[in-house]
């Protein structure tokens, strides 16, 4: 079954495009959105989903008289992509998305908190958050993406769930899929972990290796998000679907009920690289966070068995393989920030010189690898590896307040 591409943050718009039918003319290809009874009284595994086979046909006949289907939408390759053109400059909206990243990450935070509280689903602010982040996505997702290279080890669950979000959200926009679809991405993952809310704090922050009972338990996460989230009035349904599959893997090695490829919706596997990716890339209590490149190596090796291929090559794309705002060290020691990619040289980015292994230099040097900048020992200035915010004690934030201006219109 497929997770459905609507959007209950528009019910008006919902509700034109889908109809009731009667189970008897249903047919294989259609799209369910609605039963005519709750989810969680049925069989069916997804909150919406199309009609595959003669056994789901079968299925939807017996337990039900009615549901309301919607024209397919294809979500693996859109029949018309939209193209997006950041026009904005990111030091003219750096400062707007910075206070709409901490307020969405605020918002998270409240969400999950409330979650784990009450067992309660403030879905008017997750689709606020949601919102917002698109709009911010869209009108220049780099400056966004900057911002979530900042992270902070003590506030890990909210701001993952956010930023995976975000690169679900920037991720379906590179694809071409269009903003309602972008939004329900965003959505999907938002609440992809929403499950651990259920799982003891004790296991949740373990600083070291997991027993196999709590790993028994960690796993059961994505159980307890189908369960948080399913039959949610106003929520986007797919949300369910994420929540549930985003650990399964194409090769049908992943949990909880090891699927085969076809039975992973799309976004969950958008959510899958973009959850991936940021956990890869973060600190945890039990581990350091690795650089992005290392990140993308392990997506890239494990494309068709985990992931999909075309997404992953084109979330690298997205990424950029050193990103402005990414710490570099050169081949001769020296260590920089990038301050901007080049479009045709992507492994020779403009560097802000910042420090050598020893010390702070007092006065910074620009060099741009393009143009075979040299050090002073007339070598070629190279790339040796990149690391990620506040190593080498290099704090992104620090020199963001000090008004280091970063470029992305390449």
């Amino acid at each position: 079954m497929a997770c459905v591409m609507t959007s209950p943050l528009n019910q008006q718009a919902k509700k034109q495009q889908e109809h009731p039918i009667p189970v008897n003319e249903l047919a294989l290809g259609m799209f369910v959105t609605r039963l005519d009874k709750p989810w969680e009284e049925t069989d069916f595994l997804f909150q919406g989903f199309m009609i595959t086979n003669n056994n789901e046909l079968r299925a939807l006949q017996e337990q039900c008289t009615l549901v309301y289907v919607q024209a397919v939408v294809d979500q693996s390759t859109p029949s018309q992509k939209v193209h997006y053109i950041n026009k904005i400059r990111l030091s003219d909206k750096l400062s707007n998305a910075r206070s709409a990243y901490q307020s969405a990450c605020s918002d998270t935070k409240i969400i999950l908190d409330t979650m784990r509280l009450s067992g309660n689903l403030d879905i008017e602010r997750v689709n606020h958050v949601v919102e917002d982040m698109v709009d911010n996505i869209l009108k220049n997702e780099r400056a966004i993406m900057l911002l979530s290279q900042i992270k902070n080890r003590d506030e890990y669950t909210a701001e993952h769930s956010l930023r995976v979000g975000l690169f679900s959200a920037a991720l379906a926009k590179e694809l071409g899929l269009k903003p309602l679809e972008i939004k329900n991405a965003g959505t999907c993952g938002l609440l992809h972990d929403v499950g651990k809310v259920k799982v003891p704090l004790d296991i949740l922050n373990k600083p070291g290796a997991f027993t196999q009972q709590e790993y028994n338990i960690m796993k059961a996460h994505t159980s307890y998000g189908r369960k948080l989230l399913i039959g949610k009035a106003g929520l986007y349904a797919g949300a369910v679907d994420a929540a549930f599959t985003h650990h399964e893997r194409l090769d049908g090695k992943g949990y909880p009920r090891g699927v085969s490829a076809e039975k992973i919706p799309y976004f969950a596997r958008i959510v899958a690289i973009a959850d991936t990716y940021d956990a890869i890339t973060s600190h945890r209590c039990y581990k350091e966070g690795l650089a992005s490149l290392k990140a993308f190596e392990i997506l890239f090796n494990n494309s068709d068995t985990c992931y999909e291929r075309e997404l992953v090559e084109t979330f690298i794309k997205m990424m950029g393989v050193y990103a402005p705002g990414c710490i570099v060290e050169m081949h001769n020691g020296e260590i920089g920030i990038v301050i901007s990619a080049n479009k045709s040289k992507r492994l020779q980015p403009r560097v802000l010189l910042v420090r050598n292994k020893e010390q702070f230099y007092t006065q910074q040097r620009m060099v741009d690898l393009s143009t075979q900048a040299e050090d002073v020992n007339q070598s070629p200035y190279v790339i040796k590896d990149a690391y990620i915010d506040g190593t080498f004690d290099i704090n992104l934030s620090d020199y963001l307040e000090r008004g280091l201006q970063i470029d992305f219109d390449d």
